[in-house]
């Protein structure tokens, strides 16, 4: 069940609301906890993946995490953490690694074709966080009930954020206080993210399938396709992080921006402050803080770095595209902390040309992750530069405007407007704002097609 579907607008979604304040009146929050890990749960059977394994998973975390929490253990330390990256590395890597083997060992071995459970990759970070958070002290002793809801709440279960359990389980307190504000908003917000995903993400998600096609290549399609697969994705998964902070407002849980405009970075270093907000945190914290601490060498910043940006490839997906992905933006931010050492400016390019060169990288970076394998992305490479094609420009773009149009708005949204949450904060005072929700509301309803998965369960 897509939150960008009828079944979840218009029948879930209502529903689990209604029921929820309707349990209200009883004024005991362990009715609404239950009730929130039932219809999680129902949630969950929709996709009809990963149940069982989701439920050892975390009954084996809340296990750890408990023992943990009185004996320091640091055996039971490795064993939780590995529990958790070991299973994800195996599943997503397998086939990977014996594709490898196959090639240059030219071993024969099948694949196991591991299908990948769905918010494995999401869960498992949280679980980490938890296990680790319980061994330094600055997790509490939590009940198995909040534990349980923190784990499937359904909002961010599939693709995020990676909320910590200090951020959402307190919250979980405020359950009995009806807020008209935080409904208000939360419809706002999630209006503003169906809209992405629905009038943005989709058109422009069916422009790079056609786009990026390498069996008769294009020139002036491959770099439409470009542009439209960095858009795409920017709008899919804010568009959905967009939907999980509204739905999780309509039950007094304010959850953390995930973006905060990040094509408005002026560097690849901003950039990762404003980009999928709580995976940078949490390899910032669990990572790359374990091996540099302030005033170590720059040396060791970048390998520290690199590491960071390695394991951010691995857990995007599998493949040695992703791998890369990571190394490029790993590197980049090396170049610009080399950089900053020179300078005692913030950004040392001017405005325009900073924003120009930071697209530029992500335009390039965002295609390693869109086009299968190395040497697929090398063809890629050719056609795209092989200029004698550009000729007919005109009549191709000609022909592919209404796409071409999304697209402008896509980039205008994102270089210029305020983000969701931002616009949120004014609709008291700017009236025409809930209007404009409303009519995206209604426009991005009356579109819905068939049920429209998010990029990043794939992830």
């Amino acid at each position: 069940m897509s939150f960008a579907s009828n079944e979840y607008i218009f029948y879930f979604l209502p529903i689990t609301v209604i029921v929820f304040y309707i349990l209200n009146i009883f004024k005991i929050s362990l009715i609404n906890k239950i009730w929130l890990i039932g219809v999680s749960i129902y949630f969950l059977f929709s996709f009809k993946s990963g149940i069982i394994f989701f439920a050892f998973s975390a009954l084996f975390n809340f296990a750890v995490g408990r023992i943990l929490f009185k004996y320091k253990s640091k055996i039971l330390l490795f064993v939780g953490i590995l529990g958790n990256i070991g299973v994800l590395f195996f599943i997503k890597y397998t086939d990977f690694i014996i594709n490898l083997s196959n090639r240059f060992l030219a071993t024969e071995i099948s694949f196991l074709k591991l299908a990948l459970p769905i918010g494995l990759s999401f869960y498992s970070f949280r679980f980490v966080s938890y296990i680790i958070d319980s061994y330094r002290g600055k997790a509490k002793e939590y009940s198995f009930v909040d534990f349980l809801l923190y784990s499937i709440y359904f909002p961010i279960f599939i693709m995020g954020p990676i909320a910590r359990h200090n951020e959402i389980i307190p919250k979980f307190s405020d359950f009995n206080k009806f807020n008209s504000d935080n409904f208000k908003k939360g419809l706002f917000i999630f209006s503003l993210g169906l809209a992405k995903k629905v009038l943005i993400a989709n058109p422009l998600l069916e422009i790079t399938k056609s786009a990026l096609v390498l069996e008769s290549p294009n020139s002036i399609a491959l770099l439409l396709g470009m542009f439209t697969n960095l858009f795409a994705f920017y709008f899919d998964f804010s568009g959905y992080s967009d939907m999980s902070i509204g739905t999780s407002l309509f039950f007094n849980i304010d959850l953390k921006d995930n973006f905060n405009s990040p094509y408005k970075a002026r560097n690849i270093q901003d950039y990762w402050k404003r980009w999928h907000i709580s995976l940078t945190k949490f390899l910032n914290e669990y990572v790359f803080s374990v091996i540099y601490k302030p005033g170590n060498s720059i040396v060791r910043f970048c390998a520290a770095t690199m590491i960071t940006f390695f394991i951010s490839g691995l857990w995007h997906g599998s493949g040695i595209n992703y791998i890369l992905w990571g190394l490029l933006h790993g590197f980049s931010m090396c170049v610009i902390a080399v950089c900053a050492l020179r300078s005692t400016k913030k950004y040392i390019l001017p405005k325009f040309l900073s924003r120009f060169i930071t697209i530029i990288i992500l335009l390039f970076a965002a295609a390693l992750y869109s086009i299968d394998g190395l040497r697929n992305y090398i063809l890629f490479l050719k056609y795209l530069f092989n200029f004698n094609n550009y000729l007919d420009i005109r009549h191709y773009l000609a022909s592919n405007i209404y796409y071409l149009f999304i697209l402008a708005v896509g980039i205008i949204i994102s270089f210029y407007a305020k983000n969701s949450r931002q616009l949120s904060k004014e609709i008291d005072k700017k009236i025409y704002l809930i209007w404009l929700a409303g009519i995206l509301l209604i426009l991005s309803i009356f579109s819905l097609g068939e049920m429209s998965t998010f990029l990043y369960q794939n992830f």
